[in-house]
């Protein structure tokens, strides 16, 4: 079994109190018909935008891209905050919304994740609402995946945001404490074996914060092939509100779809018209979108998955 996954987390460190300015201007750009190139070229830059003076803060809040069929659902977007020589936010745009693979969605599938992500064209048209607070300064680029070559391919692209904008949950308005950041953690595909713990998110010592969403995929090869009876997948969730809480912690999901399909749940791709069932693999891929508050740690919370194949 090979997964992939990726966390959006809401953290921040534990800071004394910062009364933010008000909300100021919206700024951004949109781009029409932009190369998006592999090695043979920079990546291009979406935004670069630095606060002005006075400013305590700004806040990223809207993101869409369309282009060229495929090579576009798998382009890298990057976000730089407050000056990072490594992205804290990498994500291709099928997958930052739960869909890992696209070439097998019919072309013209959309659908929202609540209104906080989805994916609104035939051809690309994926979008989100994610907020991502930063403090000085943002830089968001773009750049074809390197299995698409070193060439370009043509894109539409619009990220914008808002200077002193309120730090907020989306969707349900709760208030984020100053100083909050989004971080984007992920797993590279990897074979899995029966029983195997798989971590989905972490914090380190020091800091408090709330897992945002899950994006996770499985493709399975059982053995005989799905006609054969394989394919199935089954596994829980476990959220562990410290490094030293022991096993299983708080049980959020007592099923793989589980998580996907609790009442807090905002996507779920699981149909086999969407993601089907394809020769002698099966794949499943979905989004989760939470929320409501985890419980603040000064200890590294980590959620937990053990999965069988």
């Amino acid at each position: 079994m090979c997964n992939l996954l990726f966390s959006l987390l809401l953290a921040c460190p534990l800071l004394p109190t910062v009364s933010p300015q008000a909300t100021g201007p919206t700024f951004g750009n949109g781009l029409a018909g932009v190369g998006v190139c592999g090695s043979s070229r920079t990546p291009t830059v979406i935004v670069n935008f630095s606060l002005p003076a006075g400013a305590t803060h700004g806040v990223l809040h809207h993101f869409w891209i369309t282009g060229e069929r495929l090579k576009i659902d798998r382009a890298w977007i990057e976000y730089y905050v407050d000056g990072e020589a490594t992205p804290s936010i990498a994500f291709q745009p099928s997958f930052m919304c739960g869909a890992a693979f696209p070439e097998l969605i019919s072309h013209d599938y959309e659908y929202s994740a609540g209104g906080l992500c989805g994916k609104t064209a035939p051809v690309g048209g994926w979008s989100n609402v994610f907020p991502v607070p930063f403090y000085a300064s943002v830089v968001v680029t773009a750049r074809a995946d390197p299995s698409d070559g070193p060439g370009c391919f043509g894109a539409y692209l619009n990220v914008r945001g808002t200077v002193g904008l309120p730090l907020v949950v989306p969707g349900s308005g709760r208030p984020l404490p100053f100083g909050t950041r989004t971080l984007l953690q992920a797993n590279a595909p990897a074979t899995r074996q029966p029983l195997d713990f798989v971590v989905v998110a972490e914090l380190p010592t020091g800091t408090r914060g709330e897992v945002f969403l899950v994006s996770w995929a499985v493709e399975a090869q059982p053995v005989g092939g799905p006609g054969a009876g394989g394919g199935y997948i089954e596994g829980c969730w476990n959220f562990k509100s410290t490094a030293a809480e022991q096993y299983p912690g708080l049980v959020v999901g007592t099923g793989v779809g589980a998580l996907a399909s609790s009442p807090l749940a905002l996507a779920r791709k699981r149909a086999r018209n969407q993601l089907p069932f394809a020769h002698t693999e099966a794949y499943l891929s979905s989004a989760r979108v939470s929320l409501t508050p985890a419980t603040p740690s000064t200890s590294p919370p980590t959620s937990i998955c053990r999965g069988l194949l």
